[in-house]
């Protein structure tokens, strides 16, 4: 898939080792993938990765808070960031993080399909794409 496929849409997402659950996510940006079929979720704490904004942007240490690619290992050292961002990174360790797995793991890919950006993205981003409408609404 070309960039202009997917820059600003929409996906809902399930993982093998998250039964139950469903990601709904905008694509924001391509980053630098080895592997087309890998996607980055891109959450607080969870590391700053090849292209480190995190300095500039939130005065983070050089290679943000915890490892450059992993980010921190627990929930208790969210309260490291600044307190903007500590939601999303507690949300990472009560949603993301699965059972069993207490510092985490790339979970594999059960299924995927593009869906409608919901207004709470779209809000956040700016972004709607010209096809949206074309799409059956994110679940809930």
């Amino acid at each position: 898939l070309g960039e202009d496929s997917f820059f600003g849409a929409c996906y809902s997402i399930q993982f093998q080792e998250l039964p139950g659950k469903t990601l709904v996510f905008q694509a924001i940006n391509s980053g630098d993938m080895s592997d087309h079929r890998q996607i980055d979720i891109q959450t607080p704490g969870a590391g700053v990765g090849e292209l480190n904004t995190c300095p500039s942007q939130w005065g983070s240490p050089a290679d943000g808070w915890g490892r450059r690619f992993g980010g921190i290992m627990n929930r208790d050292s969210c309260g490291q960031l600044p307190a903007e961002l500590q939601p999303g990174c507690q949300w990472r360790f009560d949603w993301l993080i699965p059972p069993g797995h207490p510092y985490g793991l790339n979970p594999t890919i059960s299924s995927m399909c593009r869906v409608k950006c919901p207004k709470i993205l779209t809000d956040n981003t700016g972004t709607i794409r010209y096809d949206d409408g074309n799409y059956s609404e994110a679940p809930q």
